[in-house]
């Protein structure tokens, strides 16, 4: 009994943690240009199969002058260039299969405001320009 219940104790763990963090995938997008800001649009999925409970997203603008503004499906902070984002009650929960919306406006410079990195849980996002 004890050499079946220890795998099965370890496993649970073991998924949680490699699994989740790899699942999440996002994909940061430009909506709308005005002269001196831009909305952003980040879509986060899920590729797993098990639903994520939790996630973080981490963009760094080419300036610490840039601001971070109009946030919706997360709560961000600040840290010079560096923004974190955290889900917000109604993105806290990405299902297996599905996907949540960020939305936040970029104000500040017209022209180098794109961000220069982002992650979601560790993993590179899509649609960064090269």
């Amino acid at each position: 009994a004890p050499p079946a219940t220890a795998p099965s104790a370890r496993t649970p763990s073991a998924a949680a943690g490699s699994s989740t963090p790899a699942a999440l995938r996002a994909a940061f997008a430009i909506e709308e240009r005005a002269l001196l800001s831009y909305g952003a649009d980040v879509t986060i999925s899920n590729a797993g199969r098990t639903r994520v409970t939790s996630w973080t997203m981490v963009i760094t603008l080419p300036r610490e002058s840039l601001e971070v503004s109009s946030v919706s499906g997360a709560r961000a902070t600040r840290a010079g260039a560096t923004w974190t984002f955290v889900p917000d009650g109604t993105t806290a929960e990405v299902a297996a299969g599905s996907s949540v919306q960020v939305t936040f406006r970029v104000s500040g410079a017209p022209i180098s405001s794109t961000p220069t990195a982002c992650t979601i849980d560790g993993a590179a996002c899509t649609g960064l320009p090269d």
